[in-house]
């Protein structure tokens, strides 16, 4: 073939609507990966929900009578040894799939404990559990790492590397299971799904070692679940999940949203974007009848109550960080960009952020929502908000304004959209399903950095993206900064070590750059380039294509360059506003 594939070409064809089922999740294998080691409780133990008196454990025991009862007790030690502090007695019951989460209160706060359940086939394997700061402390650190979609298309890599990072807890955006769409109706048929998934030790493990905060996406219903879904499935999906995660609903039924604080440090809302919201919308255009409707004033993802709770826990937290846990990007992510300085002048009834989508569920799909929550983030002077994502398949990392067209719109807040878990197509593969032909993995992508750096080109409120490779986010959180890395990893080989992909530092006080008290902000923002503030922005050191594709480094916290994969901004030009779309990777 002919190695010497021009840019046009590619991205004309990676704008193809035959490229997306290519780059849809892999079908979940019928035969587990491996094998718990305890037969007893076959998917071991977890701890979820850190809170500054206790913690949720959970664990899951196989039937050892006939009556449908299986009487457990438990107990919590210090990690350091000794007498138990917390101790306690639960029944598997049959009609809950002999899964048991336990709330736990009285424990001390900022500690690492260690706990058991026991039982008439004997000791389960041992877990931890973390508690939170206690409420006005003042920590110093938080760190945690974020992800989502884990498919059983490769080995569960990832989970080890998580458990290396020494994180106080994992927030799990969703996709934590991948279900049938047409296969996976009844509650029986979810919970065979979780125990499939969890019939891998790489990941009980990890559920055992990392406290793990849990929100679902769409994978743990069917693909693009919405409030219009068959009640009796939604609840049947609901149901599985606080059966197999150490969640306990907010409502006592089914409400999974919630939010929990590290002392003075972080306020932490996680919110659902699924059971709520309006049905996507398929059409990406949205200067058409059919794509305009994105731009509807009640559209909704989040419904009306949750959106009133999230914005009190926002302005009402007087926490350093406020951090959103996020099932899907709130970030635009624009195949061509049509609300151009031009146009705005010389029509007034232009569609506000006119232009074409990615075709990928998202807050893209509720733009006034968006809007309005971001500029509720500037009217209030909510200081300091970083959304965290996943969804996508894509890494992204960018900045978020009211209108991102707009040069004098604020910077409200900045967010950071993992990429998948395990993996994916290998370069090699998605370009021969987009182009027919072969090439080998480093001309691969080579092919497709071309492609992030043509969508940095188009959307100039990113600052990263990277389509290649898998892996997951990790956050330091300090009084002074929030310092975010994406770690990625080669989930097609067992015993893979994480590395630092890209990584980026917010100083205290950059958002939102309108409001008078964040000083240390840009006072406007720059949709050229990057706003002027030096303290919130990745550099690159140019050693890579227009876009600062190839090493970089971060800008005002002194460490030493990484090398960065993926396509990074670099202050340059405008764009001409081409046409220029990044492969599909609905992620289901």
């Amino acid at each position: 073939m002919d190695h010497h594939v021009s840019r046009r070409r590619v991205l004309a064809a990676t704008g193809a609507t035959g490229a997306f089922a290519a780059l849809r999740p892999m079908l979940v294998p019928t035969e587990p990966a491996g094998a718990q080691d305890t037969a007893a409780y076959p998917d071991s133990v977890a701890s979820g929900d850190p809170r500054p008196d206790g913690s949720v454990i959970w664990t899951r025991v196989a039937p050892t009578s006939a009556d449908g009862e299986v009487p457990l007790t438990w107990q919590v030690r210090p990690a350091s040894g000794g007498a138990a502090v917390a101790t306690g007695a639960v029944t598997a019951f049959a009609a809950s799939n002999w899964c048991v989460s336990v709330r736990v209160d009285g424990l001390d706060p900022d500690r690492w404990y260690s706990f058991t359940f026991d039982g008439p086939s004997g000791l389960s394997p041992e877990g931890r559990l973390r508690t939170a700061p206690a409420p006005g402390s003042s920590p110093t650190h938080l760190r945690f790492a974020f992800g989502s979609c884990q498919q059983r298309s490769s080995p569960y890599v990832a989970m080890a590397a998580i458990e290396a990072e020494n994180v106080d807890f994992f927030l799990h955006l969703g996709d934590y299971i991948y279900v049938s769409d047409d296969g996976t109706i009844t509650l029986d048929d979810y919970r065979d799904v979780w125990q499939r998934f969890h019939s891998d030790p790489a990941l009980t493990r990890l559920r055992s070692r990392v406290p793990l905060v849990a929100m679902w996406d769409d994978g743990e219903f069917y693909n693009g679940i919405d409030r219009t879904g068959d009640p009796a499935r939604l609840a049947a999906a609901k149901r599985a999940f606080f059966e197999f995660q150490p969640v306990l609903p907010t409502d006592g039924v089914d409400q999974a949203y919630r939010a929990f604080s590290w002392g003075d440090l972080a306020h932490l809302p996680i919110i659902d974007v699924r059971s709520y919201r309006d049905p996507a919308v398929e059409a990406t255009d949205n200067e058409t009848p059919e794509g305009g409707v994105v731009m509807e004033p009640d559209r909704t993802t989040l419904g009306a109550p949750q959106k009133a709770w999230l914005k009190e826990q926002l302005s009402g937290s007087s926490a350093a960080w406020k951090l959103v846990g996020t099932g899907y990007n709130v970030l635009a992510v624009r195949l061509t960009d049509r609300d151009t300085p031009e146009r705005r002048a010389t029509e007034p009834d232009l569609v506000l952020n006119a232009g074409d989508y990615y075709p990928n569920e998202a807050f893209d799909d509720y733009q006034a929502e968006r809007r309005e929550l971001l500029q509720f983030l500037v009217d209030e002077c909510v200081e300091d908000v970083v959304f965290v994502a996943g969804h996508t398949h894509v890494f992204l990392g960018g900045r978020l304004y009211p209108d991102y067209d707009d040069a004098a719109s604020p910077l409200a807040a900045h967010e950071f959209v993992a990429g998948s878990l395990t993996a994916d197509p290998p370069p090699e593969g998605v370009v021969k399903s987009l182009l027919g032909s072969d090439v080998s993995r480093a001309e691969a992508t080579d092919i497709l950095r071309t492609v992030e750096a043509a969508g940095l080109d188009i959307n100039k409120h990113l600052d990263y993206i990277n389509i290649v490779e898998q892996g997951y986010g990790l956050v330091d959180v300090t009084p002074d900064e929030v310092h975010v890395q994406f770690r990625v990893i080669d989930t097609f080989a067992e015993g893979s070590v994480a590395t630092t992909a890209w990584e980026y530092r917010i100083a205290r006080g950059t958002t939102p750059s309108a409001c008078p008290a964040a000083g240390s902000g840009p006072d406007t923002a720059d949709p050229e380039g990057m706003p002027d503030s030096p303290s919130s922005m990745p550099q690159s050191n140019g050693n890579g294509n227009g876009n600062g594709n190839g090493n970089g480094n971060v800008a005002g916290g002194g460490l030493p360059s990484s090398p960065t994969r993926g396509a990074t901004r670099t202050p340059k030009p405008g764009s001409d506003g081409a046409a220029a779309p990044l492969p599909a990777r609905f992620t289901g």
